[in-house]
């Protein structure tokens, strides 16, 4: 007998434990996929329909990895409370790039591309010159370096470098 997403999310939520929603579902895979094409990916138990469960597990791993790449930059928990339109949208981009690596007989393309587009896209969030669509300010740049003089003068004077709380001389 096989369990829904939705029970295990209660069976979940009532041991106490993280729910963890997905910003998407399959119809917006759907509307960026199309329909065929979401069957052939995620028809695993061969019934003429994509299994749910896999979706949902995609959108949660999707989600993840935006999350990861842009963590240290937004607070997770506004993220996940009102994720924006372009959240969303990189967590599908990054649906059809595993979509592609899981079946690339389905593929159109090369998944390799796409990667590189959504990595640069994240990439440029992090830095700053782009943004999310939301009025969620990002967390300022964390110092991740400095240099410390030793307090003496002249020729003897040690600096001590720290980069990401690591010491060198």
């Amino acid at each position: 007998e096989s369990v829904s997403a939705t029970e295990r999310t209660e069976d979940r939520a009532a041991e106490g434990k993280q729910v963890v929603m997905a910003s998407w579902g399959l119809t917006q895979l759907e509307n960026r996929l199309s329909a065929d094409a979401c069957v052939n990916l995620f028809d695993d138990d061969n019934d003429g329909v994509a299994d749910p469960a896999v979706v949902e597990q995609l959108a949660v791993e999707c989600d993840s990895a935006v999350e990861s790449r842009l963590g240290r930059i937004y607070d997770l928990d506004d993220l996940r409370a009102n994720p924006p339109h372009a959240f969303i949208r990189l967590s599908l981009d990054y649906a059809v790039i595993l979509s592609r690596k899981r079946h690339p007989e389905h593929a159109r393309g090369s998944w390799t591309d796409l990667e590189e587009s959504w990595k640069a896209e994240l990439s440029d969030i992090r830095t700053g010159i782009a943004q999310l669509d939301t009025k969620l300010a990002p967390e300022p740049a964390a110092n991740v370096g400095g240099m410390v003089w030793d307090g003496t003068t002249g020729e003897g004077a040690v600096a001590k470098v720290w980069l990401d709380g690591i010491c060198g001389y």
